[in-house]
């Protein structure tokens, strides 16, 4: 049976050369017990934070953050190592077209997915601060424990929300840019749930809860209208993830797709991963893994499709990726434009028939015909630009 350890430290299939991915394929081979055995020198450390009360503003006199404003032109954020070093990776912007490419993070920390808030002012961010495989190097090898932050681009400061030693991972802000909707497994727990807080750090309410191992919860992303929200839910019954809604106060949860055509892969069961809604709240867009044979496609990820379904779950779901004439690639993380059109996307793809080909990059799909309309970042595997976000227009403009 597929353990929920490997589900909570999925996001190592993405984003890496193959020697990196094999590190992370021993990491997870490794469990859960093996992680924390391998973690408990770390209680001692000065760096860790063991509770999330009385978590402070760590940029203040330290400064360990510098923050760029958004150019005025910006229409994406996206996490990427260009120019970084090693494979740290740090929040970036560009225009609709891929261009004025602009550096929004100078930090210490690998930053894995991050969100928006409507007004353009805060950034959500999930990142790794802790070096837990002492290579003196921050970077996916680090992701068995994430703290989610949110970054204040107006007063250029920074607050950590959860504590350094849980594993959470959020990207998703309510509408009135007031709260921030993510998933965490606490220190010591097997359990993952869905939380939400204050952007402050204040009011934490569980909104899964959902009691012992049983189910894990994950990827929750607030609807437009702040209604409702979509997340993942592991089944340890079916082994697979399938796309829920509930409520923005955790009640009312429907099942809205069951992936059970889908594909497992050596860290993945089969499911419907990373939901997003689009801005009318119609429409769910999501990846889903297809194919994976055991002999590497696209750097040991195999082949996932972006797909979408109507949000109350009724019809088929349509597969973009296979509509648009790209269905062999290992896509993921959509995330819709502000007004419905188009979807932008990450991309991992390598043939080893044609290597000069590889690519870690980000493309924008039409999101009716999943035909490709623009390639957003042309690096080839000379940096990994992934996991971008649609920038919200500015208000009034």
């Amino acid at each position: 049976m597929w353990s929920p350890a490997v589900v909570t430290r999925r996001r190592y299939t993405f984003g890496w050369q193959s020697a990196d991915l094999a590190r992370m394929e021993e990491l997870d081979m490794m469990g859960r017990e093996g992680l924390r055995l391998a973690l408990t020198w770390l209680a001692v450390s000065p760096l860790l934070c063991a509770c999330q009360e009385g978590l402070k503003d760590p940029s203040g006199e330290d400064g360990l953050t510098t923050l760029t404003p958004l150019p005025e032109d910006a229409a994406f954020l996206f996490v990427s190592n260009r120019g970084v070093g090693g494979n740290r990776r740090e929040i970036f912007a560009m225009n609709a077209a891929g261009g004025n490419v602009t550096r929004i993070t100078e930090s210490p920390y690998h930053h894995h997915v991050i969100g928006i808030s409507r007004d353009r002012r805060h950034i959500v961010a999930t990142r790794s601060t802790v070096d837990l495989d002492g290579d003196g190097a921050l970077d996916d090898a680090d992701s068995g424990k994430k703290s989610v932050w949110v970054l204040d681009l107006q007063e250029k400061r920074e607050m950590r929300l959860t504590s350094e030693m849980d594993l959470a991972e959020g990207k998703s802000f309510s509408p009135d840019g007031e709260w921030v909707v993510f998933w965490m497994q606490r220190d010591g727990d097997v359990q993952s749930d869905i939380y939400k807080i204050r952007i402050d750090g204040t009011g934490l309410v569980n909104l899964t809860n959902t009691p012992g191992p049983a189910q894990n919860e994950y990827d929750p992303a607030w609807s437009s209208d702040g209604g409702r929200i979509v997340f993942n839910r592991f089944d340890p019954e079916t082994s697979r993830v399938a796309l829920y809604t509930m409520r923005a106060d955790g009640g009312d949860q429907r099942m809205v797709y069951d992936p059970r055509e889908g594909v497992a892969t050596p860290l993945f069961p089969k499911g419907a991963y990373d939901p997003a809604w689009s801005p009318d709240d119609q429409w769910i867009a999501f990846g889903k893994s297809v194919q994976f044979t055991g002999e590497g496609e696209n750097l040991k990820a195999g082949i996932w499709n972006v797909f979408k379904i109507s949000a109350d779950g009724s019809g088929s779901a349509l597969n973009l990726s296979e509509a648009g004439g790209h269905a062999d690639r290992a896509e993921y993380l959509p995330s819709f434009s502000p007004d419905g059109g188009s979807i932008v996307f990450s991309s991992r793809f390598h043939d080893p028939a044609d290597p000069g080909s590889a690519h870690l990059d980000i493309f924008v799909m039409d999101a009716a015909s999943g035909a490709i309309t623009s390639r957003l970042t042309q690096t080839g595997l000379s940096a990994h630009d992934m996991f971008a976000v649609w920038v919200p227009p500015e208000q009034g403009g």
